[in-house]
């Protein structure tokens, strides 16, 4: 059996995504020796940025989020609405209908595994007379058409794109020959947002497996009491994280809003929060703490008493699995892939349904903090979702679609 992954091998990185989760199998496949899959091989590198990234990130972070104000502003002064149109429609132009990336010999490969839909559309030519298994995951917390819908709001092609890029998510589910999420429940924002998707989940319904995420166990660079002396937190402080980005499917402006009612409450709560701001931005307050990009998140996560997973939709989230794996209890909304840990009784993980909810649970946790389990997430994190269970995983579910049983 031989499997070729679609994505390029210096592409994968410990992040978010598609290169995340490809990152974390390819750890994984690699401590099993496997040689059964093989990746695309490496684009051109770009041009590197690092050493003014290093500069950047070495400023204090009060003063990266002026900067990031300032640049932004320059921005929009200096780059004529035209022009970013046209960056938008070039991109859209690229995704779909850019050249090939399959290589020569992609005949000889047993299945070929998509990691977006509009990858798969992008090579529809070419796999017309392929005869293996096409397989498929779609990683966006929401139908990946409907991500790109608010780029296009104002774009004069609105009404040409926007079908194309939904037929495209259509013609990929239709086409694949297996169709993989981690679980039942990372489907719910599909059916939630797509009325569509009910109608391509019933036809397409015997090409759907389960296949559970895993990844490497993460681990702390600076110490707890590091972290906090950097950011002017007491050792005492009731420390709540957020990482990821600003933006409302993630449920950053769910954050803001039970924040501003909860830290004029509890002089003892602090929030820190890691990733890029934008298209939403942070309070106004020395208790909200925006750490900005950074490459050591994990002691970011590490610092904190609770880790809050605020997303309105959610696929399969992997910093979930990354804050499980450092021992830090969750509050998470009873939503999407969450929900599987719910199911499963993670007791680490601690759910709610409303923004009133997490606010009283934020309130009544901070004084009652033996009711948080992180030990129990590391646990379940050893158990099921390290990197090589999810390799092993992927390897027998490969060799048992292609091959059955021989």
């Amino acid at each position: 059996m031989k499997i070729l992954i679609y994505m390029p091998e210096n592409n994968l990185k410990p992040i978010g995504g598609p290169s995340g989760y490809l990152y974390n199998l390819y750890t994984g496949l690699m401590e099993l020796g496997t040689e059964s899959v093989d990746f695309l091989p490496p684009l051109g590198e770009r041009s590197s940025k690092s050493s003014l990234k290093a500069v950047y990130h070495s400023l204090p972070y009060k003063f990266r989020s002026k900067l990031m104000g300032i640049y932004n502003s320059i921005k929009k002064y200096f780059v004529s609405e035209e022009k970013e149109q046209q960056k938008i429609y070039h991109n859209y132009r690229e995704l779909l209908f850019g050249k090939s990336m399959l290589p020569a010999d992609f005949q000889a490969y047993d299945g070929i595994h998509f990691h977006t839909t509009f990858e798969l559309y992008r090579e529809r030519e070419l796999l017309k007379n392929y005869k293996g298994k096409i397989i498929l995951n779609s990683h966006s917390p929401q139908p990946n058409h409907q991500e790109y819908i608010v780029l296009f709001n104002n774009h004069p092609s609105r009404n040409e794109v926007l079908p194309i890029l939904e037929e495209a998510d259509k013609f990929a589910f239709d086409r694949a020959d297996l169709i993989l999420f981690p679980c039942e429940d990372a489907e719910e924002p599909y059916f939630n947002g797509w009325a569509e998707y009910a109608h391509i989940h019933q036809r397409n319904r015997d090409k759907y497996r389960y296949l559970l995420t895993g990844i490497r166990q993460c681990f702390p660079k600076i110490p707890e009491t590091k972290i906090r002396q950097k950011y002017n937190i007491p050792p005492d402080a009731f420390l709540i994280c957020y990482v990821g980005r600003h933006n409302e499917i993630k449920g950053y402006n769910i954050l803001k809003n039970v924040a501003e009612k909860i830290l004029p409450r509890n002089e003892k709560i602090y929030f820190i929060i890691a990733g890029k701001e934008g298209p939403l931005y942070g309070l106004d307050n020395p208790r909200w703490i925006e750490a900005g990009w950074t490459d050591d998140p994990h002691s970011i996560i590490n610092a904190a008493n609770v880790f809050i997973l605020p997303n309105r939709e959610t696929y399969f989230d992997l910093i979930l699995l990354e804050v499980m794996s450092l021992g830090i209890p969750v509050i998470a909304s009873n939503t999407g892939g969450n929900k599987y840990f719910k199911k499963h009784n993670c007791t680490g993980i601690q759910f709610y349904d409303s923004e009133q909810e997490l606010e009283n649970k934020i309130l009544y946790l901070s004084k009652n903090t033996h009711l948080l389990d992180g030990k129990a997430n590391k646990e379940f994190f050893k158990a099921y979702l390290n990197e090589k269970t999810f390799a092993q995983n992927y390897i027998q579910m490969m060799q048992y679609e292609i091959h059955g049983n021989n």
